[in-house]
C-alpha cells in the first residue's frame, strides 16, 4: 500500500515477524514501518548459494537415524506357533523374515518390538507379496491388542518391495508385554482378512527410527507457515542425529561453512548441531528454550575435506521443533533479503531422491542479478565494546551504526538498546535482527530530547536507504507527548 505525504504512527512498534522499511525518497526522515516480510524470508542471502529446507518432514534428503528392533516374531495362527526371527530382522541377509506364512489364514501376524514407544519403523521387504489381503497394525494397551491410529504403511501390506516406513500416532496407553520371552513395546501386523496369495512376502531387515520428524507440528517463527517436530526416542542411550549430505560441486578445502536452523524446545535433551567433512567434524551442544531461536555451527574445512558436507541435528530424547535449516559458505548465518518480481531467485532441485515421496525442498538457491549481497555482519550487545565481528566480541549499537557497509546485518543480543543521537543512513541496506520469535527480548528505544518547544525523539535518518527489522520492539521514548509519534514522509506500508 502506497502512502503519499506525511503519516503518523502513534505508540510502540512490535515486530513479531519481519518488518521492512523501504525508503526510496531522498528526503530526511525518521524510521518508518513497512511491509511484513514473510514469504520474502524464505529466500536467504548467499555469497553465491544457500542450501535450505523449510519442511524437514517432506524433504526426502534428510536421513533419520535408525536402531535395531528389540524383537521380531512370526506368528502362524493355524499351528499356533511363534517363531523368533529377531536375528534375521537385524541382519542384512535377504528374505529371511517370514512376514506371512506360505499358506496364510486370518489371524496370522508379524510382531515387532522396541525398547521405547516409537512413531516410525522401517521395513525392507525383499520379496513383495502378491494377492488379496488386509493387514491391521495393532499395539498392546495393557489388556488387549488395539488398532493403531493414523497408520501409514509404506509397504502396502507387505506388497511393495524395498525399504519403506510404517508410521502411526504414538498411543498414550501403549504398555509393555511379552512375546516369545521378549519384553518391550510391541506392534503387530495382523492378517485381518484374506482372499488369496500368489507370492509369499518375505522380509530382509527391520529398523526402529531413533529420531523421527513429524510434519506441521507447530507454528513457524514467521507466524505464517508451520514447523516440524523432531522426536528423540532414546533407543540407543546416545544422541540420535538426522543428517543430510550435500554435494558442493567443488572442494571445500580452506572454506568456512555454517549450518543454521531455528529451534524451539519442548522437553528434548542432548541437542547438538554438527558439520562433517572427509577429515572430521565440528560439533556444538546447544540449549534451545521454549522461544524460537536460530542456532548455528560453523566449520572451516581443512585440506582434504572433499567436495561434500554432512550436516547433523541431534537429540537423545524428548521433542523439539525445527524450521528452516540452511547451509551456506559463510562463518555465520545471514538474514533474509527483500526480493520482488524483478529479482526473484530461481530454485533448482539439488541432490538425488533417497526414496519416493514428495519433491525435495532442500535445494541450491541461485541468486540472480540484483539480489542484495550481505557484505558485513555485526554482533551487537547492549554493553558491547569489541569489534562486533564475532559473537564472542560484540560491539555497541553506536559502533555498528557508525561503521556501516553498503549492506550490513546487525545481530542483536537480548536486551535494551538506545538511540541517543541522530544517525544519518545514506544509501544503505541495514537489517536489525533479534534472535528469537519473542519480539520482547530485544528493544530499541529512541530516546527523547527537548528542542525548546516540545520533546522530540532521536532518529535513524534514512535517505535512499532500506531498513529491515526482525523480531524486536521499537519504542519511542517521547510517545507520551500527543504531538509526536512515528513519522513517515513517503514510502510503502
Amino acid at each position: 500500500m502506497s502512502i503519499p505525504g506525511d503519516k503518523q504512527f502513534t505508540g510502540n512498534i512490535q515486530v513479531s515477524g519481519d518488518l521492512t522499511v523501504d525508503k526510496q525518497a531522498q528526503s530526511l526522515e525518521t524510521v518508518v514501518g513497512s511491509t511484513l516480510v514473510s514469504s520474502v524470508a524464505s529466500f536467504g542471502l548467499g555469497q553465491n548459494y544457500l542450501y535450505y529446507s523449510d519442511d524437514l518432514a517432506q524433504d526426502s534428503h534428510w536421513i533419520v537415524p535408525t536402531a535395531q528392533v528389540k524383537g521380531a516374531v512370526a506368528y502362524d495362527s493355524t499351528n499356533d506357533t511363534y517363531t523368533n526371527e529377531t536375528a534375521a530382522a537385524n541382519d542384512s541377509a535377504a528374505n529371511d523374515m517370514t512376514l506371512l506364512p506360505a499358506s496364510p489364514a486370518e489371524g496370522d501376524a508379524y510382531y515387532f518390538c522396541f525398547d521405547q514407544p516409537v512413531r516410525v519403523m522401517r521395513l525392507n521387504v525383499g520379496t513383495a507379496g502378491a494377492g488379496t489381503w488386509t493387514l491391521t497394525w495393532e499395539y498392546w494397551n495393557g489388556s488387549a491388542w488395539t488398532a493403531l491410529s493414523d497408520v501409514s504403511d509404506g509397504t502396502n501390506g507387505f506388497q511393495t518391495t524395498g525399504s519403506n516406513e510404517i508410521s502411526w500416532t504414538v498411543p498414550e496407553d501403549w504398555d509393555t508385554t511379552t512375546v516369545s520371552s521378549i519384553v518391550g513395546y510391541w506392534v503387530r501386523a495382523r492378517l485381518s482378512s484374506f482372499t488369496s496369495m500368489t507370492t509369499q512376502p518375505l522380509g530382509t531387515q527391520a529398523w526402529a527410527i531413533a529420531a523421527d520428524v513429524e510434519a506441521d507440528a507447530s507454528t513457524a517463527p514467521n507466524l505464517t507457515t508451520t514447523a516440524d517436530a523432531i522426536n528423540g526416542r532414546d533407543l540407543t542411550g546416545e544422541t540420535a542425529y538426522i543428517t543430510q549430505t550435500v554435494d558442493l560441486g567443488a572442494d571445500a578445502d580452506g572454506k568456512t561453512y555454517c549450518f543454521s536452523i531455528w529451534l524451539k524446545n519442548d522437553d528434548a535433551s542432548e541437542v547438538k548441531l554438527a558439520i562433517s567433512d572427509a577429515v572430521g567434524t565440528t560439533l556444538k551442544t546447544i540449549s534451545p528454550t521454549s522461544a524460537w531461536r536460530r542456532f548455528y555451527v560453523a566449520r572451516t574445512c581443512p585440506t582434504g575435506a572433499g567436495s561434500s558436507l554432512t550436516v547433523k541435528l541431534g537429540l537423545r530424547a524428548g521433542t523439539m521443533y525445527a524450521w528452516r535449516a540452511g547451509l551456506e559458505e559463510n562463518p555465520v548465518p545471514r538474514a533474509a533479503v527483500h526480493t520482488d518480481s524483478s529479482n526473484q531467485p530461481t530454485l533448482q532441485a539439488y541432490g538425488q531422491e533417497l526414496h519416493t515421496g514428495a519433491a525435495p525442498t532442500f535445494a541450491r538457491l541461485y541468486l540472480t542479478t540484483g539480489v542484495i549481497q550481505s557484505s558485513l555482519t555485526y554482533y551487537v550487545s547492549p554493553d558491547g565494546t569489541g569489534s562486533g565481528l564475532t559473537q564472542d566480541d560484540p560491539c555497541s549499537l553506536h559502533y555498528a551504526l557508525t561503521h556501516l557497509a553498503d549492506h550490513t546485518v546487525l545481530q542483536l543480543a537480548d536486551g535494551t538498546y538506545h538511540i541517543s543521537q541522530h544517525y544519518d543512513l545514506w544509501d544503505k541496506t541495514i537489517e536489525f535482527m533479534g534472535n528469537s520469535s519473542d519480539n520482547t527480548l530485544v528493544t530499541i528505544v529512541f530516546d527523547s530530547y527537548d528542542n525548546g518547544s516540545y520533546n522530540h525523539s532521536y532518529s535513524l535518518r534514512a535517505r535512499g536507504s532500506r531498513l529491515y527489522f526482525h523480531y524486536l520492539t521499537l519504542e519511542n521514548a517521547a510517545k507520551s507527548d500527543p504531538t509526536l509519534s512515528w513519522g513517515i514522509a513517503s514510502g510503502e506500508v
